[in-house]
């Protein structure tokens, strides 16, 4: 009976760590433990004189760098909350075996369009690789940082990158890629 018992308690462990990190607004608003960095910063477009409507542009950036005594609560990727608090997994971020999140770097207009790089390493090779996302009505494929900028270029606009910038946006590797291609 106790062999059991054990047995069920270390599946019930394994299933609650088994679940994709869910991105929604607590996580935004208040942090997480499991999480050494995280930034994040949005415009709405029509915010600052308080002229917001349904069709208002947004644009939204996240840094995600996980703590390391929680490496493993990652592996089953992110998911975020859509209408109705339903969780989508968004499979391109779940990991293979062997591999160990750095971060995870994303732009949203939180309607029509993500782009979102994965940087992954490998412990066995020593090799840090990126997984790279450009989607909107459908998948793009983007080869490197370069093309992934290029997807975003066509998608954000100058001045709502210029409000992010008030608002802290990081200088990484992305972001500046992004920067040499907008018109500021």
């Amino acid at each position: 009976m106790n062999t059991i018992l054990s047995v069920l308690s270390v599946l019930a462990v394994a299933s609650v760590s088994a679940a994709p990190f869910v991105l929604d607004a607590a996580l935004l608003a208040k942090g997480h433990e499991k999480l050494s960095v995280l930034h994040h910063v949005g415009y709405l477009e029509g915010e600052e004189s308080s002229a917001t409507r349904a069709d208002s542009r947004r644009l939204r950036f996240v840094l995600l760098v996980p703590r390391f005594s929680h490496l493993s609560e990652f592996k089953e990727g992110f998911s975020s909350l859509h209408v109705g608090g339903t969780a989508k997994l968004h499979a391109f971020t779940k990991l293979d075996d062997g591999e160990h999140l750095l971060e995870l770097v994303g732009f949203s207009d939180c309607k029509t369009w993500h782009a979102a790089l994965v940087r992954l390493f490998r412990p066995a090779s020593g090799l840090v690789s990126n997984r790279l996302v450009a989607r909107d009505t459908k998948d793009h494929l983007v080869a490197d940082l370069a093309g992934l900028a290029d997807f975003l270029h066509g998608r954000v606009y100058a001045s709502d990158f210029a409000q992010l910038v008030k608002k802290g946006l990081p200088a990484h590797e992305l972001v500046l890629r992004l920067r040499a291609l907008l018109p500021l």
